[in-house]
């Protein structure tokens, strides 16, 4: 697991127990080393949260949000995560409990000063990419992140490369 993917985990981990906390004043029932076993951690936190009926309004940023995972093993049963990663994964959950929004990834493009070298508003860029001019708003905020197909096309239009990483 990245350091990046543990600090998304835990974000979401953090939002979740921030709504149940408004909602009952309660956290995350029967976890108490949430950064030890990440996977099966946010597995109950989401299991909570459906239990308690706050998933809805939070889907669409857990959606995003994990839309950055690519590391799952299915082989193996979980293990206890590094200090390291469970440095991260802390940092993730703070930040969520403190209501910042998911950072973005360190290797993040510059959507905005992209765009505004290649002098293209949000709605044209929006228009070359196939989404909504919301979207490249929450993008460029740092609101919400692009999908790896999304990030592909604009680095392609953005950069001029046609092999861009995902």
């Amino acid at each position: 697991m990245t350091h990046r993917e543990a600090y998304v985990f835990g974000w979401v981990y953090g939002i979740i127990e921030e709504a149940l906390h408004r909602k009952n004043h309660r956290g995350i029932p029967g976890n108490p080393t949430p950064s030890l076993r990440i996977l099966s951690s946010t597995a109950i936190a989401i299991q909570a949260a459906s239990r308690e009926g706050v998933l809805e309004g939070l889907d669409q940023k857990i959606g995003t949000a994990f839309e950055e995972i690519t590391w799952v093993d299915e082989q193996q049963p979980e293990s206890v995560q590094p200090l390291e990663v469970q440095g991260s994964w802390q940092i993730g959950y703070y930040h969520a409990r403190a209501g910042k929004p998911l950072a973005p990834p360190a290797d993040s493009l510059d959507i905005e000063g992209r765009r505004r070298a290649k002098k293209l508003s949000q709605a044209q860029l929006a228009e070359l990419v196939g989404v909504t001019q919301a979207q490249i708003s929450r993008w460029e905020k740092g609101q919400a992140q692009p999908s790896a197909e999304n990030r592909k096309r604009l680095m392609e239009i953005l950069t001029g490369l046609d092999n861009a990483p995902a």
